[in-house]
């Protein structure tokens, strides 16, 4: 038997398969973000520093508007012509990122790494949202790294135009802030205390080459990992949750080095 579609029952079909995918598409990337990033507010309400945690959040929102880091991935990927899957961009949430790094309890006098930091959105975050001695990104595209040496001056010039006290008090934090432009494999972790690492889309083979290189850690350093895992004894799981970045909901596993 064969079924014959007009052109108009062929348009309503394409139409309406058009709705359900742009639907499903505004549910999983806009509207349950956002339900979710709300709960995670509504619990932070209740953090002792929840005002600091608040503006912080703003001033991170306000440096990074009428940016586009996709755009730019995607453009210097073409550039260079780059067509690993490797190097699909994602970012990290504001208050869900905080949360993550909540949990590794930072220093002051501690070093954070981010290892793939794009234009440096995790960088700022704890680099503002925790005293620390040095926020350190790593990012090989060096569009992504010009971007996110930018918004070092860019977070300077908001500071001097808010003209807070406590505006003023991220101007330490700012200077602790640095790129380089490499690949994350040459990068030396000697004074590494806290690791971030978006390992979704790495190969096999580039990710146990990172492990590899984690393995240079010093004890008690802490690595926060997107996706994959670390199977070796020397570093123990010691929180795996769903947590809220760009795309959706991902396992974040956060180890500790023996």
């Amino acid at each position: 038997m064969h079924i014959r579609y007009d052109n108009f029952s062929y348009a309503i079909l394409i139409l309406t398969l058009s709705f359900l995918i742009f639907a499903t598409w505004f549910w999983i990337y806009k509207i349950k973000p956002y339900l979710i990033n709300l709960k995670i507010k509504k619990q932070l309400q209740q953090h002792s520093e929840w005002r600091r945690l608040e503006e912080t959040e703003q001033f991170l929102i306000q440096l990074y508007k009428k940016t586009n880091p996709y755009q730019t991935s995607r453009k210097e990927c073409k550039r260079m012509a780059i067509k690993s899957n490797e190097f699909v961009y994602g970012e990290i949430s504001w208050l869900s990122f905080f949360t993550i790094l909540d949990k590794v309890n930072p220093q002051p006098y501690e070093t954070f790494y981010d290892l793939g930091c794009g234009s440096g959105k995790a960088v700022f975050t704890a680099a503002l949202f925790f005293d620390l001695s040095k926020a350190c990104g790593v990012e090989l595209l060096p569009a992504l790294h010009t971007l996110a040496n930018e918004q070092i001056d860019k977070a300077k010039s908001l500071i001097k135009l808010f003209d807070t006290d406590f505006y003023k008090s991220y101007t330490k934090r700012i200077t602790q802030i640095q790129f380089l432009n490499e690949n994350f494999i040459d990068t030396k972790l000697s004074d590494a205390d806290i690791v971030f690492i978006n390992a979704t889309c790495l190969k096999p083979e580039t990710w146990q080459t990172v492990i590899n290189k984690l393995l240079q850690l010093q004890s008690g350093s802490r690595v926060i990992v997107n996706t994959k895992r670390i199977e070796h004894e020397k570093f123990t799981l010691i929180h795996q949750a769903k947590e809220l970045m760009s795309w959706g909901m991902s396992t974040i596993s956060i180890y500790k080095v023996t």
